[in-house]
């Protein structure tokens, strides 16, 4: 299937697979028969010595997606397909005979579509300049209509000149020679190794060639074929290694495809960059004490921020690589930041001030003790929250910063009273809607449970952060009661003020106890009070949640 029809199929991802395996003698007497197979069991390209081919077994697959996808997705990308193209031989003299025309038009039609038309003789100078090319050949039965057609193609029909100039050289090589033809996995073999071609930059040699057959030997001085691996000669800038693979099949399908190196340039790297730039990226810095930890973050910083490292590193491969370290040290810092170099240059310096500040108090992992855990919140929504605590009236002023209680230890005493765990809960979910927020994620939806009825107020915008933290503060409301939670149907929580509370609380014992009586003794209602401090369920609530 031709790759641009393949992808109307495929949603995101193209998967190709081919296998040949010899499993019993029929091919290889049905073969035999017809005269295809070597007697020798070898496959030999344009030489003399060719006699047919030698079967091989092979499993392969490759995983296609398009470029700018791939690209955005941060995958590792090794070569890029510029063209693919198929046509059929039409009638020839035998089966097993490919035709040269039907695949000079091939390959003058696949170049036509990838931009440089090399059916005009005026565009074939330039074009070859820029560029040099493996061409893949097929069954040494065909050897001669291959090298025919491909020297039509690329150069003048009936011309015997070689190009003085290296690059302009096309180069020829079989997979065939090294492996055997696998038949029905064949161009995919071809493909792969073309790949490894392009990544490695060196144009492999051609085994198994002693002396030139006499019908291909007219071409050979267009189409080279070496005998020692060659380093890819140098190209022009801006220009890319490229790969012709030729494929023919029994029957008469003939096959050309264009593959390119892939040169991650500045344009695609702002690209991906632009693509990522609303999203936050985690890293991840480990170190066997304080000095070597704030050491490793002012020199990431210096590094990020001198030179040209910031526009040439990539965000998310740096994120990678330090969550993967080769061992687990006691200290550790994480800085959240966006794909964004100079976002994170200025995380890392206000990093390495919290962690080099007289009053942070943070200590190493040691055996048998609790871990302790330094996380980096964004200071400004945090200074706002704390601000508006602060603006309370002075006696219902706190006495402790939200920054304070949220680096406080496990042990702490005052971490689980609600007047603290409630404002510093509702601070964190704050500080999470904002950093959707800049993320660009959108509320559509939002459900709170308990106190977190107040951060779904204000992400659904009912309440500001302001407000949201003064409600936090404040649990209760002086004379209110109202249904807390619907435990079951024998089991209602009520919230209110300490009085209130009290009030009800006599009137559903005379209830209860009244009811007890009217049923005859069965049911046992019972009122109790809960071990909290403040009910999280206040009435006045209601209207922002």
């Amino acid at each position: 299937m031709e790759l641009g029809a393949a992808y109307k199929f495929a949603n995101h991802i193209l998967q190709v697979a081919g296998s040949n395996l010899i499993l019993g003698p029929e091919q290889y007497i049905a073969q035999s028969k017809l005269q295809m197979l070597s007697p020798t069991g070898r496959s030999r390209m344009w030489d003399a010595d060719a006699d047919g081919y030698a079967r091989g077994e092979g499993v392969a697959a490759i995983v296609l997606k398009k470029l700018n996808q791939a690209i955005a997705d941060g995958n590792h990308i090794e070569w890029v397909i510029r063209e693919t193209s198929l046509n059929q031989d039409g009638g020839t003299l035998g089966i097993t005979m490919p035709s040269a025309t039907a695949q000079e038009t091939l390959i003058r039609a696949t170049y036509a579509k990838a931009g440089p038309d090399i059916s005009k003789r005026a565009g074939r100078p330039q074009f070859l300049r820029r560029m040099t090319r493996l061409i893949y050949q097929g069954t040494p039965a065909g050897d001669p209509v291959e090298a025919e057609a491909v020297s039509n193609a690329f150069f003048d029909p009936g011309s015997h000149f070689k190009p003085s100039n290296p690059n302009n050289t096309l180069f020829g090589r079989s997979i065939k020679t090294v492996v055997g033809h696998t038949e029905g996995m064949a161009g995919l073999e071809a493909v792969i190794k073309a790949s490894l071609t392009l990544q490695a930059g060196v144009i492999p040699p051609n085994l198994l060639l002693n002396k030139p057959n006499p019908k291909t030997e007219p071409f050979y001085g267009k189409v080279q074929i070496l005998s020692a691996a060659q380093k890819w000669p140098k190209l022009a800038e801006g220009s890319v290694r490229r790969v012709s693979v030729n494929s023919f099949g029994f029957g008469g399908a003939n096959c050309h495809a264009i593959l390119e190196s892939f040169e991650r340039n500045e344009t695609l790297h702002r690209q991906r960059s632009n693509y990522i730039a609303t999203c936050f990226t985690t890293f991840l810095f480990l170190a066997s004490s304080e000095n070597t930890l704030t050491a490793k973050l002012e020199r990431y910083r210096v590094y990020l921020d001198g030179g040209n490292a910031g526009a040439t590193v990539r965000l998310r491969d740096l994120s990678w690589t330090l969550s993967n370290p080769r061992s687990t040290l006691s200290w550790c810092a994480v800085v959240s930041a966006t794909s964004d170099v100079e976002d994170l240059i200025r995380k890392l310096h206000d990093c390495t001030e919290f962690i080099s500040e007289p009053s942070s108090s943070l200590s190493a992992k040691t055996r048998g003790s609790k871990p302790h855990i330094l996380g980096i919140f964004t200071s400004k929504i945090l200074a706002r929250l704390d601000k508006s605590l602060q603006s309370l009236n002075h006696q219902d002023r706190p006495t402790w910063p939200l920054r304070e209680q949220l680096l406080a230890g496990a042990d702490s005493p005052s971490v689980g009273t609600a007047s603290v765990s409630q404002p510093v809960c509702t601070a964190v979910q704050v500080m999470l809607v904002d950093m959707l927020r800049a993320a660009g994620v959108e509320v559509s939806a939002v459900v709170g449970h308990s106190s977190g009825e107040i951060s779904a107020a204000y992400a659904a915008g009912y309440l500001s952060s302001e407000d949201a933290i003064h409600v936090a503060y404040y649990p209760t409301f002086e004379g209110r009661v109202c249904v807390a939670a619907s435990n079951s149907p024998v089991s209602v929580t009520l919230s209110g003020g300490a009085e209130a509370i009290d009030e009800i609380k006599t009137v559903l014992v005379m209830f209860a106890e009244a009811l007890q009586i009217l049923l005859g003794g069965g049911q046992d209602g019972k009122v109790y009070d809960l071990a909290i401090e403040g009910g999280p369920h206040p009435a006045l609530r209601g209207p922002a949640s």
